[in-house]
């Protein structure tokens, strides 16, 4: 580390400004301890969703409860959109 002379002034100035930056510090830190408990509190509940979750990823063949009821509605789409499909096939003609 450089050793560094600073005159009494300079380091008045250095010790104004770090007692200064003290209620920023603590403020940080009171947000630090708040974002960690709510992390902790995050992590718990996906901890319950994955445990809740597991045996119907299982039976699903990994899909979460949304994701296989996504896949049902898809189905139902598709089969709805096939029963009511246009036919392609060329009619008798019509005289107007």
């Amino acid at each position: 580390m450089n050793e560094v002379k600073l005159t009494k002034t300079e380091i008045a100035v250095v010790k104004g400004i770090n007692s200064s930056l003290n209620p920023l510090r603590k403020k940080v830190g009171k947000l630090d301890e708040k974002i960690k408990e709510l992390q902790e509190e995050r992590d718990g509940y996906l901890a319950q969703i994955d445990a809740i979750e597991e045996p119907i990823r299982r039976t699903t063949g990994g899909l979460s409860p949304q994701e296989f009821l996504d896949s049902l509605e898809m189905t139902e789409t598709v089969e709805a959109v096939a029963e009511n499909a246009v036919s392609t096939e060329v009619l008798d003609e019509v005289e107007f």
